[in-house]
C-alpha cells in the first residue's frame, strides 16, 4: 500500500518543478541543496516513476512530473485557501480587525472612517498592513487581511467590495517629460508613451487596468525594464526613467507632495478609478461589518456636503 505524500513533499517537488534549478529551489524554501536533492530523489523512489529530466542547466518534468505538478498545485493551493480561511475566521471573532492599504494611508484614502470607528468601537483594536500590488486572483490578495482599502480591485468570486467613490486616473511624469505641460490630458496623449514595467508576479487583470488596456486593448508597446511591485517603485522610475506611471489621482497627489521633480496629470477621458472596500464574503466578522458600514455612512455624508439635513 502506497504512503500518502506529505505537505512538504509536494511543496518540494513544485518548487522544484517553478525554480527549474534545485539549487534555486533550495534557497527559495531556505533549505540546503543536497537536502532537497535528497527528497525528490526518495519521492522518486517511493512513488517508481522518474518526476525530473536531468541536464547541466537544472532539471525539467517528464510526463509524469507534468501529470503528478497539476495535481500538486491544486492540493497546495487547498491547503493555503484553507489555512487563510482559518486564520480569516479567527480575526472575525476576535476583537482586533486588520485593515489593509495600498499606496496610502487609509486616513488618506477614506477621511474620517477609520477615526469615527475607533471612537465608537473602543472595544476594538485596528491594527494595519501595506499591501503590495496584487500577485494572486483578488480574493487570496484579500484574505491576507479583514478588509482592505484599494482602487479598482478586479472583480472576482469570493470577495466582496463596496465602492465608496470615483476618481479620475492621472499620469505620474517627471517635470521635464513632454507632456507635463499640459493641464489635462487625454488617452491619446498617453497610449504610446513608455510606461513603467511591473514585476511578472503582477496580477495581469490589476495591472491592465493601470496601463490603460481597457482603453488600447491590449498591454502597452514601450515598457521599461524595472519590475516593481509598489506605487513608490512607479514614482521611482518615472523620476529617474522619463516613463510614465497611471495611478489614481488620490496616490499621485499624496506621492508629488513627497517628491520634487514629478507632476501628476489627470486624463480627463480614461474611465475613473474606484476607490473600493473588499474582503473575504467567506470570513466577514462583526467588525468588519461595522467598519464597512461606517465607511458608507461617512462617504455619503461627505458627498452630500455640510449644508446636507
Amino acid at each position: 500500500m502506497s504512503t500518502p505524500l506529505s505537505g512538504s513533499q509536494l511543496l518540494y517537488f513544485v518548487r522544484t518543478a517553478e525554480a527549474g534549478q534545485i539549487s534555486r529551489a533550495a534557497a527559495s524554501l531556505h533549505i540546503a541543496q543536497p537536502a532537497l536533492s535528497s527528497a525528490i530523489m526518495r519521492l522518486e523512489r517511493n512513488l517508481g516513476v522518474e518526476l525530473f529530466n536531468r541536464h547541466p542547466r537544472g532539471v525539467s518534468l517528464t510526463h509524469a512530473g507534468v501529470l503528478l505538478y497539476d495535481k500538486a498545485t491544486i492540493v497546495l493551493r487547498a491547503r493555503e485557501d484553507a489555512a487563510s480561511t482559518a486564520q480569516a475566521l479567527a480575526r472575525s471573532y476576535g476583537s482586533t480587525i486588520e485593515v489593509g492599504f495600498l499606496g496610502a494611508l487609509p486616513q488618506l484614502i477614506a477621511p474620517g472612517v477609520i477615526e469615527r470607528f475607533a471612537a465608537l468601537r473602543p472595544d476594538a483594536a485596528v491594527t494595519f498592513r501595506e499591501l503590495q500590488f496584487p500577485t494572486t486572483a483578488t480574493a487570496d490578495w484579500i484574505a491576507r487581511v479583514d478588509v482592505a482599502l484599494c482602487f479598482s480591485p478586479a472583480v472576482q468570486a469570493g470577495i466582496r467590495m463596496h465602492v465608496l467613490r470615483e476618481e479620475p486616473r492621472c499620469v505620474l511624469m517627471h517635470v521635464g517629460h513632454p507632456l507635463a505641460r499640459k493641464r489635462t490630458l487625454l488617452v491619446e496623449d498617453v497610449l504610446d508613451e513608455m510606461f513603467c514595467g511591473l514585476h511578472p508576479s503582477v496580477d495581469q487583470d490589476w495591472a491592465g487596468f493601470w496601463s490603460l488596456d481597457d482603453h488600447r486593448g491590449g498591454p502597452p508597446s514601450h515598457v521599461t525594464r524595472d519590475e516593481v511591485t509598489g506605487y513608490m517603485g512607479v514614482a521611482a522610475a518615472a523620476a529617474a526613467t522619463g516613463c510614465i506611471g497611471v495611478l489614481p489621482v488620490t496616490i499621485a497627489d499624496s506621492i508629488v507632495g513627497r517628491t520634487g521633480p514629478l507632476v501628476a496629470t489627470p486624463i480627463g477621458d480614461a474611465a475613473p478609478a474606484s476607490c473600493a472596500l473588499a474582503w473575504s464574503a467567506s470570513a466577514e466578522g462583526a467588525l468588519t461589518a461595522a467598519l464597512v458600514k461606517m465607511a458608507i455612512q461617512e462617504c455619503a455624508e461627505r458627498e452630500r456636503g455640510p449644508l446636507a439635513a
